[in-house]
Formats: C-alpha cells, sequence, structure tokens
C-alpha cells in the first residue's frame, strides 16, 4: 500500500519493465495488481494492426512501419467483431426511428386520394416515403448483417467484413440519405404551415437550411477522415 502511495506503479516509460506487481487493496483482500509496459502495449496493438483486421488495408501501422510514437499507433482504427455488431445495431436503430417520424409525416391526411392537392403538400408526402423506405431499407439491412456477422467468429468476422466493405457501407449510406429526406420534409412542411406568418416562415426556412447543411458537412468531413 505504501508502495502504491509513493507512485511506484508508475515508473518513467524508459525503464525496461515488463510487468510491475504491486499489492492493491481492494475492499480488505490484498490482490496482486499487473501494470502493463506501455512497450508491450505498443507492441501487442502492433501484431493486431498487422493482421487482417486493418480497414486500410495498408499493412503495419506507421509504428510497425518504422514511425515513432504510440500516437500514431493509436489514431489506426482498428476492426473487430464487437464493433462492427455494435455499429449494424446503431445504425439499424437510428433508422427505425427515423423512419417512423417519417411515417407518422405521410400520415397526417395532408394528400387524399381522389382529392386535389396542393404542389407543396405532394412534395412533403413523397419525401416522406422516400424516407420510409431509405431508412426502413437501411434498419433490415442493418439486421441481416448483424445475423450474419454474429454466427461468424472473431477472426471469420472480421475477415468476412474485409471482403464485403461494400455491403458494409450500405446501412449507414441509406440512413443519411433518409435523415436528409426527412429533414427536408419537415423544412417544406414548416414552410407550408407558416404561409400567413412569413416572419416566423422565414425563421424555420433559415433553420431547416442550417439543420441539412450541418448534416451534409458532416457526413463529408467524416467520409474525408
Amino acid at each position: 500500500r505504501g508502495d502504491i502511495e509513493r507512485g511506484v506503479l508508475h515508473p518513467p516509460l524508459d525503464r525496461q519493465v515488463s510487468i510491475v506487481r504491486q499489492p492493491c487493496w481492494v475492499g480488505g483482500p490484498i490482490f496482486g495488481m499487473e501494470t502493463p509496459n506501455v512497450r508491450q502495449v505498443a507492441q501487442s496493438m502492433e501484431a493486431k494492426y498487422a493482421s487482417p483486421r486493418s480497414l486500410n488495408g495498408k499493412g503495419a501501422p506507421p509504428t510497425a512501419r518504422g514511425g515513432n510514437g504510440v500516437a500514431e499507433l493509436l489514431a489506426e482504427p482498428v476492426l473487430d467483431r464487437e464493433r462492427l455488431l455494435n455499429d449494424t445495431v446503431n445504425t439499424g436503430v437510428m433508422a427505425a426511428l427515423i423512419g417512423g417520424f417519417a411515417l407518422s409525416t405521410m400520415q397526417m391526411g395532408m394528400v387524399v386520394p381522389g382529392e386535389a392537392a396542393e404542389q407543396l403538400t405532394v412534395v412533403i408526402y413523397m419525401l416522406s416515403v422516400v424516407s420510409v423506405h431509405m431508412c426502413t431499407c437501411s434498419s433490415l439491412s442493418s439486421a441481416f448483417l448483424y445475423r450474419q456477422i454474429n454466427a461468424l467468429g472473431d477472426d471469420a468476422a472480421c475477415v468476412w467484413a474485409a471482403r464485403h466493405p461494400l455491403l458494409l457501407s450500405l446501412p449507414m449510406s441509406k440512413f443519411a440519405v433518409g435523415c436528409m429526406l426527412y429533414l427536408s420534409s419537415v423544412l417544406c412542411l414548416s414552410f407550408y404551415d407558416l404561409q400567413e406568418e412569413p416572419r416566423a416562415q422565414r425563421a424555420m426556412l433559415a433553420v431547416g437550411c442550417g439543420s441539412l447543411s450541418m448534416v451534409a458537412i458532416t457526413a463529408v468531413v467524416i467520409a474525408r477522415c
């Protein structure tokens, strides 16, 4: 316990220490705590990145290719089964949520069969319909991908994902398009409902355009990272 308070568990990084064992008090009994050396962590991560799990397909990370620093190593993305499952679940849930919002817009009765409808209401309805299709397709695709990935082992799932990058990108792509269409339908709906209030109409138009721009810019920036 005294060694812990004196900071023995945090030796300088240049020490050639593989494992530091010090007693640690946890609820009364003493357990042996293992603190791995940073060099060991970097080496183990290099081994992972050198495996087929690398997302960029370039083989070993900068450190393994002769670069310096652990920061460059940590910046490289790692593909594993757990991350794939989390990604598919998150995309599917959010796509179902947005699709439900768009479906509720369709059920507002703005377009009645057998009756003439205004052009703007038709545009709102069409945007909502396409948004429902895109989001539902994204959610179903995520469910199919989750089932496929969940049936594979850790290494097999990584190899399968590396061989089907386009298939894995479909749920997020469809979800992004569905979100943009839903936001567009909301923008048009507010513009239609506020025809008698020009100031509020212009204000909501600015807010809607700002939301669409933010989503589009975020998608572009992330795609280029």
